[in-house]
C-alpha cells in the first residue's frame, strides 16, 4: 500500500517553506514543484492558499547537512 503525503497550503506560505517543512532543507523545492507540476504549471511560485500539493517521498535521506556561507548568503550542504 502507497502512503501519499499532501500539504494544505497556509496564508504566507511559499513552496521553499513547505519543502523546509516536509523536508528540513529549502532547496528541495524541486521535488514538490515536480509532484505538483499540473496544479501549478510554469510557475513554481504560484500556490494559493488551500491548495493541496502532493509531497513525494525523497530517494535519498537529505537530512544530513551543515550551514555554511556561501557567496555571502547562507546555505546548507550535505555531509
Amino acid at each position: 500500500m502507497v502512503v501519499r503525503t499532501y500539504h494544505r497550503v497556509a496564508d504566507g506560505e511559499d513552496i521553499f517553506m513547505i519543502a523546509e517543512l516536509h523536508y528540513g532543507a529549502w532547496w528541495l523545492w524541486e521535488w514538490i514543484y515536480d509532484a505538483n507540476r499540473d496544479r501549478l504549471g510554469d510557475d513554481p511560485e504560484s500556490i494559493e492558499v488551500g491548495m493541496m500539493l502532493l509531497i513525494p517521498e525523497l530517494a535519498r535521506d537529505y537530512s544530513t547537512r551543515k550551514e555554511v556561507e556561501y557567496d555571502g548568503a547562507e546555505a546548507q550542504v550535505l555531509l
